[in-house]
């Protein structure tokens, strides 16, 4: 059962960043536009959770891998990170449309 996680863990890491990145495409086309900044953090969240994601499917899939100090501090920060950004995205976007409905 730990190795079907970690395999699935696996393909969301590969599959993930290829999603975020068909789906901003489509975004980018609609009205209105994400400003940059905001571009800038969904592309820093793609960079950063497919990493981590990648490192626990592999500590899963081999726990020798996993026993590494390394791969687990890799692992955590970089899933840590991008919970921040995805707080940081939620947060600013709640507040970033009513301001933008405010000027409108």
């Amino acid at each position: 059962m730990q190795t079907l996680a970690g395999i699935l863990t696996l393909v969301a890491g590969v599959i993930f960043p290829m999603a975020m990145l068909a789906w901003l495409a489509f975004r980018m086309n609609k009205k209105p536009p994400l400003s940059s900044d905001r571009v800038g953090m969904i592309l820093a969240f793609n960079g950063v959770l497919p990493i981590g994601l990648v490192l626990v499917g592999l500590g899963l899939m081999a726990p020798s891998i996993w026993a590494l100090g390394w791969v687990r501090i890799a692992a955590y920060f970089a899933l840590g990170v991008a919970g921040i950004i995805l707080i940081s995205l939620l947060v600013r976007g709640v507040t970033g449309s009513a301001s933008h409905r405010e000027k409108g």
